[in-house]
């Protein structure tokens, strides 16, 4: 499980092997390589992926750490980085997850969205009049959402951050735990912050969703142990995923 030393760029990561942060278990299951000379465009630079058999949970092994942290990845353009996304549809359904929210707690509240990136969220909040935040890493997403929004960003990573305790009827963490490299503290740090009987909204890609059967079969069938699983080393980053037996995405509400 080493990364090659001829491997470009492998110096602006530094690479720790670990055991799965869900179970302990050490992975067993070789996924395929991604990145760098196992991209068909060279992006990124080349590690290997690999599974947990125990809970399912794929990641990097060795997992590739930034060394100058998460503005690494994420201190660029917001436009340019969430040029694919569908911001109008990424409102709209913001609105309905919120609308869904209030129908759970049975009243609007106080809201801390993980991850602002662009801020759709938080206009929905906003327009909805819930008493929304965020917290966001990446200084050009913090700002880019700060002046679209005019709400409080919290500039910093949501396990080191000062948000306060007990103090959050909703928490949104939507397609943001894939990126972070320590899940367990993430959702420790959030179930601290929630108010008692607080909800989180979570979602997550589907690692073994068709496309990735479909193109891993495909990388196998052109001779090449590569994968199309995750990408720790190039946008939009990818650290971990998990491996629902159906779905695409797996979202999920709970109440703490």
């Amino acid at each position: 499980m080493n990364v090659k030393e001829s491997t470009p760029n492998a110096d602006l990561y530094v690479w720790t092997e670990q055991n799965c942060p869900i179970c302990g278990s050490a992975p067993d299951k070789f996924v395929g390589t991604r990145g760098g000379e196992s991209h068909r465009e060279g992006i990124g630079v080349e590690c290997e992926v690999w599974r947990c058999s125990n809970c399912y949970l794929i990641f990097p092994n060795p997992m590739p750490f930034p060394k100058d942290g998460l503005g690494q990845h994420y201190d660029v353009d917001a436009d340019e980085y969430f040029k694919e996304h569908d911001a109008t549809g990424r409102f709209d359904g913001a609105k309905q997850l919120l609308e869904k929210a209030e129908k759970i707690l049975g009243h609007k509240g106080r809201l801390l969205d993980i991850g602002v990136g662009r801020g759709e969220l938080l206009l929905a909040a906003k327009e909805l009049e819930w008493d929304a935040e965020g917290v966001e890493p990446s200084t050009t997403f913090a700002d880019h959402a700060e002046k679209r929004t005019g709400l409080k960003i919290w500039r910093e990573a949501i396990e080191d951050s000062s948000v306060p305790d007990s103090s959050y009827d909703a928490i949104i963490l939507a397609a943001v735990l894939e990126h972070l490299y320590d899940p367990d503290e993430i959702i420790r740090r959030v179930a601290q912050a929630l108010k008692p009987g607080g909800i989180l909204f979570l979602d997550v890609p589907n690692e073994a969703g068709l496309y990735f059967r479909i193109g891993n079969v495909y990388q196998k069938f052109r001779g090449r142990n590569w994968c199309v699983n995750l990408a720790p080393t190039f946008s939009p980053y990818h650290v971990f995923g998990l491996c629902f037996k159906w779905r695409t995405c797996q979202f999920t509400i709970v109440r703490f």
